[in-house]
Parts: C-alpha cells; sequence; structure tokens
C-alpha cells in the first residue's frame, strides 16, 4: 500500500482521492479535505509511514463493517506499529500500538460506544491472522488444529482437546435438527449466567431457548451463519443480556465458531467463548 485507503461503512477499501467515492459522498471539495469529510461520515483512513500505518478515524461515527474490513487490512500488511488518530467531540487524540491486536480491541470500544446506539448486541469478525495475535485466540489453537487436520469431520478427539486446552467449560456444540438448532453440549463455565447444574439442563433445548431470548435469536443467527459458511469465524463480541435471576450483565468475550461435519454431513457447530470482561448492570 503505497498510498492511502479509505474503508466505507459497508467495508470496501477506496484509494483516498477516489473520485467515485466522493461523489456518492456528495463531496465536491479539495482532495486534501475529503478525507477528513469521509472520516465524519464514518469512514476509516489508513496511511503508510515510515514506522508502519497510520488510522485515522472518528469515535461514534465508524460500524463494524468499517473495522473490521480495517483489520482484515492490517493483518495483510503486518505493520511494525500502528498510530490511531481518533476525532472526538472536536479533538485529535493519538496513541501507538505494537500490535494488531490491541488496536483492534481499543478500536472496539470506540465502535460498541457509538452514541445513541441501540444494538445491545455486537460482534466483529477477525480476520484469521488473528488466531496467532490475539491472546485469547491462541487458547483455542489446538482445537483449530484438530478440525484442519480432521477437515472439519468430528472426532472422538474433540472432548479430549478442549480439555487440554481448558476450553471444556467454556464451549458449546449446538446441533442441526430441522430447522432449528439445539443444545447438544454447554459447558459449565458460565457461571455468570447459568450455575453449573442450569448448563447441564439446557442440553437438548433450542438454541433460541436462552434466558434472553433476544440475545438467544441473534447466538443462533450466528450458528445459522456458520452452518452455512463452512468456515470458521472469529468473533469478539460485545452484549448485553439478561440473565435468569432477571438482573442484566454485560459481557465482552472473544469467540470461535466452527463447523463440524458428522459421517459427511452437517452436524454441529462448536463455538468457544473465552470471557474478557463481564459486569453486572443496574
Amino acid at each position: 500500500m503505497r498510498g492511502g485507503l479509505l474503508i466505507d461503512e459497508s467495508g470496501r477499501l477506496w484509494p483516498e482521492e477516489s473520485r467515485e467515492l466522493m461523489r456518492r459522498l456528495d463531496y465536491r471539495g479539495s482532495s486534501r479535505a475529503f478525507i477528513l469529510h469521509a472520516i465524519d461520515l464514518g469512514c476509516i483512513h489508513l496511511k503508510p509511514n515510515e514506522s508502519g500505518i497510520r488510522v485515522a478515524l472518528s469515535a461514534g461515527a465508524f460500524g463494524r463493517r468499517a473495522l473490521a474490513a480495517a483489520l482484515y487490512a492490517l493483518a495483510a500488511r503486518a505493520p511494525r506499529q500502528i498510530l490511531l488518530a481518533a476525532l472526538a467531540s472536536g479533538a485529535w487524540s493519538y496513541r501507538i500500538f505494537a500490535s494488531i491486536a490491541d488496536f483492534g480491541a481499543h478500536a472496539e470500544d470506540l465502535a460498541a460506544g457509538r452514541p445513541g446506539a441501540t444494538q445491545r448486541f455486537l460482534a466483529i469478525e477477525k480476520p484469521e491472522p488473528a488466531l496467532a495475535a490475539w491472546p485469547t485466540f491462541r487458547k483455542a489453537l489446538p482445537v483449530v488444529r484438530l478440525w484442519r487436520k480432521n477437515r472439519g469431520e468430528l472426532s472422538e478427539d474433540l472432548a479430549p482437546t478442549l480439555m487440554s486446552a481448558g476450553l471444556f467449560d467454556r464451549s458449546l456444540l449446538a446441533r442441526g435438527a430441522g430447522a432449528q438448532l439445539v443444545w447438544e453440549h454447554f459447558g459449565a463455565g458460565f457461571t455468570g449466567v447459568y450455575q453449573p447444574c442450569e448448563s447441564l439442563l439446557q442440553v437438548g433445548r433450542d438454541v433460541h431457548e436462552f434466558c434472553d431470548a433476544a440475545y438467544g435469536a441473534w447466538t443462533a443467527e450466528s450458528y445459522a451463519r456458520t452452518f452455512a459458511g463452512s468456515r470458521l469465524r472469529l468473533d469478539t463480541c460485545d452484549a448485553t443480556f439478561q440473565t435468569p435471576r432477571a438482573s442484566y450483565i454485560r459481557a465482552r468475550y472473544d469467540r470461535i465458531l466452527m463447523p463440524w461435519t458428522y459421517r459427511s454431513q452437517k452436524s454441529v457447530v462448536l463455538a468457544i467463548s473465552i470471557r474478557r470482561a463481564m459486569a453486572s448492570i443496574a
């Protein structure tokens, strides 16, 4: 990348002086001022410099598709460092990040905290290099290696591999049952939501039948997409939902979704959820 790039709200990459993008954004001024105009409208600007890449964005303006595309673009270019220039309340602030993972974690906060946002559930997809670069995702590398080795074919090695990685209690297995998804395994490690005995009772129930119906529907949709896409998916999630005890919690976690087949038929989706933070909301 010699020149700069602008990433629009749909995640499409444009040269920073793209006349077509100017027309789409109804802009008629100078090329230099256009970049600021585009950033104000939710675009993310990437520009190489001597030490890495400068990323400019407006806090509260950009969305998750633009951020996901920016992370993909950064992963493809592997910069030594990332300089983040963030515009908020009319002022610029600057931070330097040594890794894409650290930059992404900070940028997620800016995306999730958009003013006036009513979105309770946010999932930002990460590029595949995050498996090695993201500390939480690295924990699941043995499971991903097994998935790749078996070409997604379910085997008896799955449970021991999850246990060895310390992820058995943070794993979920959803099985396709006609038009439904039902829990085949529900780990006992989700104690902020369910007690271990309550987790056991989820087995055999529809994924939609979560204690918070909206969160259950959002989860089921994510799993259904994984079924349809037949590929590994890495997400960083931010969700606020109601627990069985009627209280609300905000959970931030990294999630790996992978489809497994059984006897060459689509069978289950494995979800590994690695908690980053959880807080009760009054």
